[in-house]
């Protein structure tokens, strides 16, 4: 094969050890946040990916598999450590009060995923993102005030139009 198959080879290699670390990193942060036992058995493996130096990972790699999936591995070990901990970071750090924000301006959720699982980053901005929404629970104080807002740029709004 030519260099530039050789490239693309490895390139494709890479990109496909990265998506896979991508989506188990996404899928194992979110059953780390749900359950105890799922985190407490995820954490020590991070800990030591993360800790053990690249180019021990490659000679252990060689060791086991062929080097044409070495790529694939390296690549995985690289991102997975990263992304489980920043998205593991984000569900658990998400602001409460967004969420009661997207409410207030009747913001569509798009499958209530904030009910099993109220912190996924990800659900976060489509939620922020998608338009109007049902406006649940307007007990809370933030809500009132939200809405009486609304009701007086409405009216608002109106006075102007009765005017002109």
């Amino acid at each position: 094969p030519g260099f530039w198959s050789s490239i693309l080879f490895t390139l494709s290699r890479i990109i496909s050890g990265f998506i896979l670390s991508v989506a188990a990193a996404l899928l194992l942060a979110v059953l780390s946040n749900a359950s105890r036992t799922a985190s407490f058995l995820i954490e020590p493996i991070v800990k030591v990916i993360r800790a053990t130096p690249v180019a021990s990972i490659v000679i252990l790699a060689l060791v086991w598999i062929s080097s044409r999936n070495l790529s694939v591995i390296i690549s995985f070990m690289m991102v997975f450590p990263i992304v489980y901990s920043n998205v593991l970071e984000g569900i658990r750090n998400t602001d409460g009060k967004l969420l009661e924000a997207a409410d207030i301006y009747r913001m569509r959720r798009v499958k209530r995923m904030d009910d099993q699982n109220p912190g996924s980053p990800i659900m976060e901005k489509r939620r922020i993102m998608t338009a109007t929404g049902d406006g649940r629970n307007s007990s809370s104080p933030i809500r009132r005030e939200a809405s009486s807002h609304m009701m007086s740029q409405n009216a608002m709004a109106a006075a102007r139009l009765a005017l002109s």
